[in-house]
């Protein structure tokens, strides 16, 4: 029998991840769990407080140390040079466009929320409006700063020389470059059902999909719009400026302009996925009857979000791409 694993608190780390900063942040939906740790604010000690017991015998990390975990942490995650997430403040300029209006012969999200709600509320007794509530979440929700940090490595992995991999982390690039027809074949993506093509480029000269007509039925400034792919929110950038906005100039480097979106992510695009016993009759093209949301998505090569473009005979791309 395999001895029971003893880990000793002399060289057993905690680390605490949060990229939704549901917890860190001031807005977060978990903030009130840490709260009375993190009062008055959430400084340096605040932060030990959270992982270190007032009655622990171990003695505690200094400043300096934490500095060093806390670079080692972040430098093993990324390998980028990040900077502070870009403040989403004041209205926004972008006006967003939809497609053609849902047909009556079309199941929508709120069908695929309300059969799926009512089903697991008459069979665990839970309210259909909370289940409604969490299936909002798990779909739309990408957390507090999250479109702000995805934004921001963007900028770090445009033509930064801190860029040591060549990687790109651009999501809306990505939108734009993979079309429809491509996703599923390149990187397992999944299609919304309630998002179509678009046939024409919008008013910044994106040619990114739409909502149906019809479709939006949650607060856009708080869950975005969907970009077409499930698990990828489109939310209007509020530092976007009309009158410096070139596309040419943007995929040129993306640092160097504000887009008209940024894209956040959300927990379905890792976990949402075609339901075995109904596969849908195009994979491009999927109903919300052929969807499951928590059986994980096993066609997903998440590498590919991120080095598509390399050069296929390097090494990072050849890693990247079987992940």
């Amino acid at each position: 029998m395999t001895a029971k694993p003893i880990y000793g608190r002399v060289r057993t780390g905690l680390l605490f991840i949060d990229p939704h900063n549901d917890f860190l942040s001031e807005g977060g939906k978990l903030r009130p769990r840490v709260a009375t740790n993190s009062q008055p604010d959430m400084g340096q000690p605040h932060k030990e407080a959270l992982m270190y017991s007032k009655n622990s015998p171990q003695r505690r990390p200094t400043s300096a140390k934490l500095r060093r975990l806390f670079a080692i942490s972040v430098s093993s995650l990324a390998l980028l040079p990040m900077s502070t997430a870009s403040a989403q403040t004041g209205a926004s300029p972008v006006v967003y466009e939809f497609g053609r209006p849902a047909r009556a012969d079309e199941h929508t999200y709120d069908w695929y929320r309300r059969t799926h709600a009512e089903a697991a509320s008459a069979r665990y007794g839970i309210p259909a409006d909370v289940i409604g509530d969490g299936m909002d979440t798990w779909h739309w929700w990408v957390g507090v700063d999250n479109p702000g940090f995805w934004r921001e490595s963007t900028k770090a992995t445009s033509k930064s020389p801190g860029n040591l991999l060549g990687v790109k982390v651009d999501f809306l690039r990505l939108l734009l470059t993979v079309p429809r027809n491509k996703r599923f074949e390149l990187i397992g993506l999944i299609n919304d059902p309630d998002t179509v093509a678009a046939d024409k480029p919008d008013r910044y000269g994106l040619m990114l999909d739409r909502m149906k007509e019809g479709t939006l039925t949650w607060d856009a400034d708080t869950f975005g719009y969907s970009s077409g792919i499930i698990g990828l929110q489109l939310f209007a950038n509020k530092q976007f400026d009309p009158q410096k906005w070139s596309l040419a100039k943007y995929l040129e480097d993306p640092a160097s302009v504000e887009p008209p979106y940024n894209v956040g992510m959300t927990c379905a695009l890792c976990h949402v996925s075609f339901n075995p016993a109904r596969p849908p009759a195009s994979v491009h093209e999927p109903k919300w009857g052929n969807i499951v949301s928590n059986i994980g998505n096993q066609y997903f090569r998440e590498g590919n979000l991120f080095g598509s473009e390399m050069p296929h005979d390097s090494f990072i791309y050849q890693y990247l791409t079987i992940q």
